[in-house]
C-alpha cells in the first residue's frame, strides 16, 4: 500500500485522530507518519468510527481514501487559477443574458465545452456558484442542465452547513409597557 502523496501531513494527523491510531509523536517526519500509518492499518489498531467526517465504514475503503488523490487537492494552485479564470469568463456569459456577444467565446459549444469541464472540479465554491448560474440560462432545456460534481466528503460538509443555517432563527421579542427614550 502506498499512501498518496497530495495528502499532507496536517490531513494525515487528522485521520489518525479521527480514526483513534495510537500514534501520538507529533515531531515526526511525514515519511515516517505513512509507515506508521501503513503497520497501523496492517496490524488493525485502529478504530473505525460511525458517521466519520470521512463517510468511512471499513479498512477497505480507509485504504482506498488514502491511495487515492486526497479529494480536496487535486489541483494545482496554477491550474486552479485558471480554472477560476474559466469560472469568470463563464460568469460573464450569464451576466451578459446568456448571449456570446462582448465575451471571450466564440460560440456557444465553447462555453458547454468549458462548463463540462469546469463541473470536475465541484469541491471549489466559485465552480458550484458559476454551474448555479449557468442552469439559470432559459434556454437550456432539462436535459441540459449541468450537475456538478462534489465529492462525498464536501457534500457530506454542505449538507451539515445547510442544517445549521436552517436551524438558527432570528426572533424579534417585543416587551411591553412604558419605555423611555430620549435624544440629546
Amino acid at each position: 500500500m502506498i499512501i498518496h502523496k497530495s495528502h499532507s501531513k496536517k490531513d494525515l494527523y487528522d485521520i489518525i485522530k479521527v480514526f483513534h491510531f495510537p500514534i501520538t509523536d507529533k515531531h515526526i517526519t511525514k515519511t515516517d507518519l505513512v509507515n506508521l500509518i501503513k503497520d497501523t492499518i496492517h496490524s488493525n489498531l485502529f478504530n473505525i468510527v460511525d458517521n466519520n467526517k470521512y463517510l468511512i465504514d471499513n479498512k477497505e475503503d480507509l485504504v482506498y481514501y488514502l491511495i487515492s488523490v486526497n479529494p480536496k487537492k487535486r489541483l494545482s494552485v496554477k491550474d486552479k487559477k485558471q480554472l477560476i479564470m474559466d469560472c469568470k469568463r463563464i460568469n460573464q456569459y450569464s451576466s451578459n443574458h446568456f448571449t456570446i456577444d462582448n465575451t471571450t467565446f466564440n460560440s456557444e459549444d465553447e462555453v458547454k465545452e468549458l462548463v463540462n469541464k469546469c463541473k470536475e472540479y465541484g469541491e471549489i465554491p466559485t465552480v458550484r456558484k458559476m454551474i448555479k448560474r449557468y442552469n439559470e440560462n432559459p434556454m437550456l432545456s432539462p436535459a441540459d442542465r449541468v450537475k456538478v460534481n462534489v465529492s462525498k466528503i464536501v457534500q457530506k460538509e454542505l449538507d451539515d452547513n445547510r442544517i445549521v443555517k436552517k436551524v438558527f432563527m432570528k426572533n424579534l421579542k417585543i416587551i411591553p409597557g412604558p419605555h423611555l427614550i430620549t435624544f440629546s
